[in-house]
């Protein structure tokens, strides 16, 4: 009976313990309730998408992180739902087509990085 407790003890423990799982999602919100933001962490550093919000509950930042750094797209939007402005990052820095939208929608401007260096074309 000792060794079956102790194995059940040593299994709870176990149970509990958080070893392999490293990844968490970590979430903010406003006084009133409503989500803020919620991002993947991973061995301590943004690692996936992070998103953040209006009060209204619409996006207004959307970006992909890896290792700490922003790598992917990265989309940022007015309260009303739409475009604001849109680039892509690689290991931190601008890379590709960066756009900028006024808030009606009519697009303001268009440049491309490369490296994070505008790039001349």
């Amino acid at each position: 009976m000792i060794k079956y407790s102790n194995i059940l003890f040593f299994l709870f423990i176990l149970s509990s313990c958080n070893i392999n799982n490293t990844t968490n999602m970590k979430r903010s919100f406003y006084d009133s309730g409503e989500i803020k933001s919620e991002s993947i962490i991973a061995r301590g550093l943004l690692n996936g998408q992070s998103t953040h919000y209006f009060k209204n509950g619409n996006v207004r930042f959307k970006s992909f992180y890896k290792n700490g750094l922003l790598d992917g797209e990265s989309f940022e939007y007015y309260d009303n739902g739409k475009k604001k402005a849109y680039a892509n990052y690689e290991n931190g820095l601008l890379n590709g087509q960066s756009k900028k939208w006024m808030r009606d929608g009519t697009l303001e401007s268009e440049v491309y990085f490369e490296q994070g260096s505008l790039f001349n074309q």
